[in-house]
């Protein structure tokens, strides 16, 4: 597949994924309208919104080139992020709803009753999500490099203009929608790789990886 084509497949995937979350937002007239889509998404939605956000750049990326340079060893961090989110729905999204804010930012001036502790909060938050965002930026601007030659700083572009577009058109309606989509496509392009490699694999003769038997039913080197 050429440069052209393959550019030609991304540019289309992001005109429909926001052309979807355009057709599905909802008039952002209220902080509940563009920061939660006034409490209205469902959960399959919200769901898939959530695992199309884990299946990131930096997620996906990173953990690939870990489990490259160090060993399956490193599966252990993704899985230690998927508790963090069990963490964070039980001590931070529960206690936000509850208070009625919608950020960190809001819950801390709420609780503590203190501007200042906003702002401290704000810039901590900001601080944290910038290193965030630099490895999704980077994974971006790689993968658009090496599909296209671009530029890394194209992929840059592309994700703040697109980022940009969403949000100033419906807010997190139209990010859910579009990340819930991106979700499905994200699945079907690791799943379909995945099923032709095992097939391949069980075609060609291969040795089953997993052990015949229990551990322990195993013969000692040396004991035949």
């Amino acid at each position: 597949m050429t440069a052209a084509a393959v550019a030609a497949a991304l540019l289309l995937l992001l005109v429909a994924s926001a052309a979807l979350g355009a057709c599905d937002r909802r008039s952002a007239c209220t902080a509940s309208d563009l920061l939660v889509a006034s409490r209205g998404v469902t959960p399959w939605r919200n769901a898939s919104a959530i695992g199309g956000e884990y299946l990131s750049a930096a997620a996906f990326l990173g953990t690939a080139g870990l489990v490259l340079a160090y060993g399956a060893d490193m599966l252990w961090l993704p899985v230690a992020a998927t508790a963090g989110h069990v963490l964070l729905l039980a001590f931070v999204t529960a206690p936000l709803r509850r208070s009625g804010a919608y950020t960190v930012s809001d819950f801390a001036e709420w609780r503590l009753g203190s501007p200042a502790v906003r702002r401290i909060v704000t810039c901590c938050v900001c601080f944290i999500g910038w290193f965030y965002l630099l490895p999704q930026f980077q994974g971006a601007g790689v993968t658009l490099r090496v599909m296209t030659g671009a530029p890394v700083w194209a992929g840059w572009a592309v994700v703040v203009a697109v980022t940009l577009l969403l949000v100033a058109s419906g807010g997190m309606c139209s990010i859910t929608a579009v990340q819930s989509i991106q979700f499905w496509v994200k699945l079907v392009a690791l799943a379909v790789p995945a099923l032709a490699l095992l097939a391949m694999w069980q075609m060609d003769g291969r040795p089953d990886p997993s052990p015949a038997g229990p551990r322990g039913s195993r013969t000692p080197p040396g004991s035949a």
